[in-house]
């Protein structure tokens, strides 16, 4: 196998996999690097298709239609394409984009700051 990413990430896969006494053969360890290629690919195909407001909502349901066009005047939301110039002209977003600002909004409770209220353990 030629040197490259392919064969930087065979090498990773059969360390793991044989430490871990899931793959026998250079055979068996081929199939897996095929299968998580096709997967990794996959991924990045999902990340970059384009939904529109009603699919971002059918697929998030922290998102409303509503909700995304008051984000997009206040110009605080995830980014989105405008195909067109009018005002009814279609808006998309990107899976990627909106998973990133998903992401960059996650906040994370501090126990210490609940303990000096004398509340044990994060809120459900």
């Amino acid at each position: 196998m030629e040197p490259g990413p392919k064969h930087s990430i065979r090498n990773h896969l059969m360390t793991f996999h044989q430490c871990a006494g899931l793959v026998g053969s250079n055979e068996e360890l081929d199939d897996l690097l095929e299968e998580t290629i096709r997967a990794v690919i996959d991924l990045a195909k999902w990340n970059e298709r384009l939904l529109t407001e009603k699919e971002l909502e059918a697929l998030y349901p922290v998102f409303s239609a509503r909700g995304l066009r008051r984000r997009r005047s206040c110009g605080n939301g995830p980014s989105y394409y405008k195909i067109g110039e009018t005002r009814n002209s279609p808006i998309y977003y990107k899976i990627g984009d909106v998973e990133a600002w998903l992401q960059a909004h996650h906040v994370v409770l501090d126990e210490a700051r609940y303990a000096k209220f004398g509340v044990t353990g994060k809120p459900d």
